[in-house]
Parts: structure tokens; sequence; C-alpha cells
């Protein structure tokens, strides 16, 4: 049956969570990695072999194999790089294409249950990012004045997360047609779009960045610091980095 091996995929996982929890072993993105790998496998395979999915489902699988490969590369090449967020958000993009693909032939039923949950996700998203987003830019703003000087560079989130809120106060008559308020909403909106997958591509590129840790055997450590009060005092943001 079909249904076996991503029977004891899903079984797979959930021993593996399990494991994590009761802390037996350190939660892995690789190996999470792995067992998606291997859903994509083994579904593919199966799918290939009941359907002649034709030479465009073989290039999305290609298409998925190079970017993950090609994400591999620059990560181990250099990973402080903003470039590997880029590249590694685009091959999950890719991915959850590929696995949505794969819901159509209806021949196993893992891509099924990843589509609803990557559904969800999107619905949540879509729903309740934006409000996200300007929490976070409040609190961020907050954050670094109380810990740094009043300075315009200091104040964009403060900026940013005010605008979010602006336009959702006042969507209903901004968006009123031909107004010109209706083209600045626009603008304002397509700027903070652009702000939030920025700060996707940041936030990845951090996960990764903490997430694969160096080897302590090196011959020479770089401490990055900052710019000090009047020459003498470190500033109270870059005091509270541990």
């Amino acid at each position: 049956m079909v249904i076996i091996p991503d029977l004891l995929l899903i079984l797979a996982l959930i021993i593996y969570l399990v494991l994590v929890r009761i802390k037996k072993v350190r939660f892995r993105l690789t190996a999470l990695a792995l067992w998606l790998g291997a859903v994509l496998l083994v579904d593919t395979v199966i799918t290939y072999s009941k359907i002649d999915l034709g030479a465009f489902f073989t290039f999305m699988l290609v298409l998925v194999l190079g970017s993950w490969l090609i994400s591999y590369l620059i990560i181990h090449k250099d990973k402080r790089r903003l470039l590997t967020g880029y590249v590694f958000n685009l091959s999950i993009v890719i991915t959850i294409v590929y696995i949505v693909i794969l819901c159509f032939p209806f021949s196993t039923p893992l891509p099924i249950i990843l589509t609803f949950v990557i559904g969800i996700m999107a619905f949540v998203l879509m729903s309740f990012g934006g409000y996200a987003l300007i929490i976070y830019l409040l609190w961020n703003a907050r954050t670094v004045w109380k810990k740094e000087s009043r300075s315009l560079g200091n104040m964009l989130t403060l900026l940013l997360g005010i605008a979010g809120l602006l336009l959702i106060l006042f969507q209903h008559f901004l968006l009123k047609d031909g107004s010109i308020f209706a083209y600045i909403y626009m603008v304002i909106a397509i700027f903070l779009i652009y702000y939030f997958f920025s700060f996707m591509t940041i936030l990845t590129s951090s996960l990764l960045f903490n997430h694969l840790k160096p080897k302590f055997d090196q011959d020479y450590l770089i401490v990055l610091g900052a710019g000090l009060i009047n020459g003498e005092t470190v500033t109270p943001l870059l005091a509270g980095r541990k």
C-alpha cells in the first residue's frame, strides 16, 4: 500500500519530536531537513511510478534539488552574508510549491497533510502577520530608545510602526476612489511589504548563523564592538550583549 511509507515517515518524525521533548536528543534543523528530503523522495518515486508526470514535474524536482544544493554551497562558503537568507527562503518557497504539486495526483497522503499545514500557516501569516510586524516594530523602537540615543536612525522602526497603525486605522478613509491618499496608502503598503520580506531575510540569515556553530579549534577570533560614548563609555545596547 502506498500509504505505508508515509505512515513510517510520520512515525519517525513523531518519535524524533518525542525524543527532543524529553531531552534525549538535541533538535537539529539538519535532521528535519533530512526527513523532509526523504518525504519528497519517497512520494516522488511513488507518484512517478503511478502517473506520467511529464517534463514539467521533472524540471520542478531538479529545481528543488538544485536550489537546496546552491543554498548549501553558499552557506558552506560564507554563512554571514544576507544572500544565505535570500537563497534559503527561495528554496523553501520552491519546495512548498513542489509539495503542493505532489498533492494533485493524490498518490500519497503526506503531501496533502503538509499542504494543509502550510495553508493554515499561510492563512495565519496573511491574517495576523501585519499586526505582528507592527507590534515588533514598536517593541524594537522601545528597546532601542531605552538603551540608545534618540536619533533619527533609531526612530526608523518607530516611524514604520506608526505608519502601519495609521494604515490600519484609516484605511477605510484612505481607499476612496480617485483620492490621492489611496496612492499614498499603496506606496506605504508596498514599502511595508518590502520591509517585511527584508526582515524575513535577515531573520533567516540570523537563525542560520546562530544554528551553524563554527568549530572551536580556531587560530584566532574577532569580536566586533561599537562606538563609545565620548570615546570612553560603552553604550547600553552593547553592554547588554552577552
